[in-house]
C-alpha cells in the first residue's frame, strides 16, 4: 500500500516475505511528476485491533500510535462505513480510519456519525462528530449526532474512531 500526500510525504505500508529483506530506494526529483495514469493519491486506511480494552479511549490510543501496527490489521478503504470487521473478529474490537475526503466545493458540511457502540470523528483535527458510549445504532439513524463545518474545496484529513462490544456492528460517517 502507498499513500502520498504533498505536503506530508509519501508512506509504505507492507509485509515482507518471511525471512526476506527488502529494501526501498527514495531520490529526490528537481520537480513532482508522475504519468496521470500513475499518480498517487491520499487514500483511507483502516486499522482494527481485538482485545478486551474495546473503548473509545483505546481506539483513539491505536491512532496515536499509527504507524506501530502490533497486534492491529488493515487495508485501504474506499469509505468510512462498516456493518461487520473486515480485519478480524466482530466483537470486541476497536477500528481507527486515517486518510482524506474531498470537498467538491467551498461551503458547509454537515458531518455525522452513526455507530453501534462508540464513535468520534476530527476533520482537520477539528471534532465535528462525536458519539461515545455504549448504545444500537437506533438513537442515531437520522443523523443526530454530527455537526456542520466550513471547508475549503479539495483534500481534508478525517480520523475516525469506533469501538465495538458485542451484537450488531456498525460504524458509518
Amino acid at each position: 500500500m502507498i499513500w502520498h500526500d504533498p505536503q506530508e510525504g509519501v508512506g509504505f505500508v507492507f509485509e515482507p516475505p518471511a525471512g526476506q529483506q527488502v529494501k526501498v530506494y527514495v531520490r529526490p526529483a528537481a520537480r513532482y511528476t508522475t504519468a496521470p495514469e500513475l499518480q498517487l493519491h491520499p487514500s483511507l486506511l483502516l486499522l482494527t485491533r481485538p482485545g478486551g480494552d474495546a473503548s473509545l479511549e483505546a481506539a483513539q490510543k491505536l491512532g496515536a500510535a499509527f504507524p506501530i501496527l502490533g497486534d492491529s490489521r488493515g487495508g485501504l478503504v474506499d469509505l468510512i462505513g462498516q456493518m461487520d470487521n473486515p480485519f478480524g473478529p466482530n466483537d470486541d474490537y476497536i477500528s481507527f480510519y486515517t486518510g482524506w475526503l474531498k470537498a467538491p466545493a467551498d461551503g458547509e458540511y454537515y458531518i455525522a456519525t452513526i455507530s453501534d457502540e462508540g464513535s468520534l470523528c476530527r476533520i482537520d483535527g477539528k471534532k465535528v462528530a462525536d458519539w461515545p458510549g455504549l448504545h444500537t445504532r437506533d438513537a442515531g439513524r437520522n443523523g443526530q449526532f454530527g455537526s456542520s463545518i466550513h471547508l475549503s474545496a479539495g483534500p481534508h484529513h478525517v480520523t475516525y474512531y469506533q469501538f465495538e462490544k458485542t451484537g450488531a456492528q456498525e460504524a458509518q460517517l
